[in-house]
């Protein structure tokens, strides 16, 4: 890594450190005068050695005595030092790292719904878990550690020049060779660590895949085939960190043999000076310990630089995220059109000439010229086979997605140009699985409307058929629901979708195969609670099972991606093939359900009117 790369990732990090500069500042002075301590003990030694040997001399004892006391003085100044230093970087650190996954999950949450199929969940969670731990040790641990081992370098190079300058030239070209194999090394083991690095997001990421979808791999008995995934995974792995291994074998072979050789050159000069008298015996032994300080010193040095290079490479993959354009406030805007703010209590719906292609497949045109019109107060059911297009017109509907081509507005506003939040609080959606949260069941229901108060829960738990299931568990509406709602069935986790949904009180409500999903006694029980969550509101009915279509006054048959036919029941019978095609497939399909024709739309007269 260059010195600008390493610099610039630095400066990148400045903005999350700054508020932690005092503690930083704080820090690396504690870690200064450590250093700098640490540098006074070869020369004690020396000096209490010098001391010894001269037993028989009046001032023998006093230098003996003042050299202990140094000695003492600098082991209780840098134990003091060392516990700042630790205590300093490390609160400061935890800071700096709780304050980079804060923005970086804040920078995902925001992205387009589009960015999350391009993206493996195991990768993006490895970024905020491991990444910014790296960065973390970067900030503090390395950049600590990298200056300790510098201080000590040019310290203890500055100390061997004062005490023996024609002894120092013998020692110093050993220095070079140390250093170059060092960088060497640190070049080899950052190539081999980011390897490392994305090997080990990878094997992450099939062990994500294989835990969050568990009901399907014993359902399918796949336990040994996503073992084998993941061991084929760590096989790489492993490969990539025996590589690394013998990297550093070799490289500490080399440097010991260049510093001891180095030492014994040093060893045998130095003690030759002594014999001359040029140098004393404690002059000789604080200089070899000065070299030994030198030799252990520069590998870690390197190393630790090419620590510091492969984490700061982590802040790569963080700050690939972070700079991800965002804005938390609104959904993308049409140039020119500001955000508008739709007041009126029921809306009206119109797709003027929509056409759409997910960014992940731009070749297919999943929608084309799209018109579908929903009035105020009206209820429209979608039709269609698999792969229609049904799905994606509720996703547009509700703002996951913006249209690629044409107009999707809400009463006369295109829905670029309202603000996400905006856009949230008129739209509601059912789906066919409704995801809960791992909480409570008070917790996923409050998620329509987090400051709703407990009476107000209760109601809708009440409307939406919840209450007498929920009021039968032993902890009622603190029961937790266990990932994604397995705890409950699926009527009970569709009932608990309502009810959020009713908290959430929309104007434009979207029924993505809201019952298709349960048995049929259930439906029932769901329908009646689906048509006290439509009264008052504009409602789209995305429908496989024709039987769902008894809730829409209107139906529209969608085929490759544009409305074909429209029109009641009957009348679809008589003009769209296309129609009595479904029909006549799912009557044969479902043979002790006889599928009646829709009837008008009907709603519980007792039911409390959606306020506005």
């Amino acid at each position: 890594m260059s010195q600008t790369s390493l610099s610039r990732r630095l400066r990148r990090l400045a903005p999350f450190a700054r508020p932690e500069w005092r503690w930083l500042a704080a820090g690396s002075l504690a870690l200064m005068v450590g250093s700098l301590t640490n540098l006074v003990y070869p020369r004690a030694i020396g000096l209490a050695i010098d001391a010894v040997s001269r037993a028989g001399a009046e001032d023998a004892r006093a230098k003996l005595r003042s050299a202990i006391l140094v000695f003492v003085a600098a082991f209780a100044l840098q134990a003091v030092a060392a516990g700042l230093k630790t205590w300093l970087f490390a609160a400061a650190s935890e800071r700096l790292v709780v304050s980079l996954k804060q923005r970086l999950l804040a920078t995902l949450l925001n992205q387009p719904i589009a960015f999350f199929d391009q993206r493996k969940t195991g990768e993006l969670l490895n970024r905020l878990g491991q990444d910014c731990g790296q960065i973390k040790s970067a900030s503090t641990v390395l950049w600590g550690n990298a200056l300790q081992l510098s201080i000590s370098v040019v310290g203890s190079l500055a100390l061997l020049v004062a005490l023996s300058p024609r002894l120092a030239l013998v020692s110093l070209p050993a220095l070079p060779v140390i250093w170059l194999l060092s960088a060497k090394h640190g070049q080899n083991l950052r190539e081999i660590s980011r390897a490392v690095q994305d090997s080990l997001a990878q094997s992450g990421v099939v062990a994500e895949e294989a835990l969050s979808n568990m009901r399907t791999v014993r359902a399918f008995a796949r336990e040994s085939h996503e073992l084998e995934r993941y061991r084929e995974r760590m096989r790489v792995f492993s490969t990539l960190t025996e590589k690394r291994a013998r990297h550093s074998g070799l490289f500490t072979t080399l440097t010991i043999a260049v510093g001891y050789g180095a030492l014994g050159t040093m060893l045998w000069q130095g003690s030759t000076l002594v014999l001359r008298g040029e140098l004393s015996l404690g002059q000789l032994t604080s200089f070899l310990v000065y070299a030994v300080i030198i030799a252990t010193a520069l590998p870690p040095l390197s190393s630790v630089y090419a620590s510091l290079a492969t984490a700061l490479g982590a802040s790569d993959r963080v700050f690939e995220l972070l700079e991800l354009p965002h804005d938390a406030s609104r959904a993308p805007t049409l140039a020119g059109h500001p955000s508008v703010r739709a007041t009126q209590p029921v809306a009206r719906v119109s797709f003027a000439n929509v056409g759409f292609r997910y960014p992940t497949r731009p070749e297919v045109a999943v929608l084309c010229d799209l018109d579908l019109q929903l009035n105020e107060g009206d209820t429209v059911a979608l039709v269609g086979r698999f792969g229609a297009g049904k799905s994606t017109v509720a996703s547009l509907l509700t703002g996951l997605y913006a249209p690629s081509a044409g107009r999707l507005e809400i009463d006369g506003v295109d829905v670029r140009a309202l603000g996400r939040q905006q856009l949230s609080e008129r739209v509601a959606i059912v789906s066919q699985d409704p995801v809960l949260f791992s909480a409570s069941i008070a917790e996923n229901i409050r998620y329509g409307r987090l400051q709703a108060s407990e009476q107000e829960l209760q109601d809708a738990a009440k409307l939406s058929g919840a209450l007498a299931f929920i009021e039968a568990l032993p902890e009622g509406f603190a029961t937790q629901v266990g990932q994604r709602g397995v705890c409950l069935s699926g009527g009970q986790r569709q009932s608990i979708a309502i009810a959020r949904a009713l908290l959430k009180n929309p104007d434009i409500l979207v029924l993505d195969e809201a019952t298709s999903a349960i048995d049929a006694g259930s439906e029932e029980a769901l329908s009646r609670a689906l048509r006290r969550l439509m009264l008052g509101r504009t409602t789209l009915i995305i429908a496989h099972r024709l039987s769902t279509v008894a809730l829409a006054r209107h139906i529209c048959v969608l085929d490759n991606g544009q409305i074909v036919a429209r029109g009641s029941h009957d009348e679809l019978l008589l003009r769209s093939e296309l129609y009595r095609e479904l029909f006549e497939r799912q009557r044969r399909d479902v043979a002790t359900t006889v599928i009646t024709a829709p009837r008008p739309h009907v709603v519980d007269e007792a039911a409390p009117r959606r306020s506005a």
